[in-house]
């Protein structure tokens, strides 16, 4: 190899990494989302494994107060001028344990989820969104794993198009006790 194509692999490489046009946003705290059409998780993926082995969680309309109450706050934060769309999905979970929720978001719509454990409890309950659509492979679309009690997806909101269904994974990362998360929407 000549000393010119030695020059010339380098700006290969970054020409090749420089195209594309502009960069992607910068992340928000607390929520990873996977880029359009990458799979993260998959049949034979680990996580996803876990994550729809998981036991179901209970749909509650009018779930504990303290759980309710914890929601009402934590979506002011984070829903603020959204409604809460269907029951609530609530789960008491051991140390490291975990439950699901099979969800359709509704295209025209835009959704936040948000979730809330009680103080000392759940000291670290993470939230995740797995794409489970028919004739693809389930997909990580994102997650919460701040270290707190008060998971939320959708910063900015997820707007679907089509219908698309969902697995929702709700997981004790740290403690243990009771959960619950509420889908909340508006229209697109």
């Amino acid at each position: 190899m000549s000393f010119r194509a030695i020059l010339s692999l380098p700006s290969m490489v970054l020409l090749a990494a420089c195209a594309g046009g502009a960069p992607p946003p910068p992340p928000v705290p607390g929520t990873t989302s996977a880029p359009p059409g990458m799979t993260v998780g998959g049949p034979s993926d680990a996580a996803f494994a876990i994550a729809s082995a998981a036991p179901a969680a209970r749909t509650s309309a009018a779930p504990a107060a303290v759980l309710a109450q914890g929601l009402k706050e934590t979506s002011a934060w984070f829903a603020s001028g959204m409604t809460a769309e269907g029951p609530a999905f609530t789960a008491t979970l051991d140390a490291k344990g975990r439950a699901k929720a099979e969800v359709t978001l509704h295209a025209g719509t835009c959704y936040v989820i948000v979730g809330f454990s009680p103080d000392g409890k759940v000291a670290d309950f993470d939230i995740r969104l797995w794409k489970t659509a028919k004739g693809s492979a389930p997909s990580l679309v994102a997650e919460d794993g701040d270290d707190d009690t008060t998971p939320t997806i959708g910063k900015p909101p997820i707007c679907p198009d089509p219908d698309t269904p969902y697995l929702l994974e709700l997981h004790a990362d740290r403690g243990s006790g009771d959960v619950a998360v509420q889908l909340y929407a508006k229209a697109r």
